[in-house]
């Protein structure tokens, strides 16, 4: 059996810290998409960025290649499972 040192602990740790610093976030986007005959249709998307204008911004170019106009309401970060359990102890 190996028998792991604090020092192995702690690079891990600053290592998984720092990757989730420069990790991209996931954000939830909302919206309105309307076509070439004038119909609107509600939309929405999980978008992986790093911050919140880059969501809406390939939340609007994913849904304009449809020959329709995006438009992105709401964008709201969720947070990631490490996150949401508290962080790195």
């Amino acid at each position: 059996m190996k028998v792991h040192n604090n020092l192995d602990l702690l690079d891990a740790k600053i290592k998984l810290n720092d990757y989730l610093q420069n990790a991209p976030k996931r954000y939830k986007c909302e919206g309105i998409f309307k076509d070439k005959n004038g119909k609107e249709t509600n939309i929405d998307a999980l978008v992986m960025a790093h911050t919140a204008d880059m969501a809406k911004q390939k939340f609007v170019a994913y849904f304009t290649k449809d020959d329709g106009i995006a438009i992105c309401n709401t964008c709201v970060r969720q947070p990631g499972w490490i996150e949401k359990q508290g962080g790195i102890i």
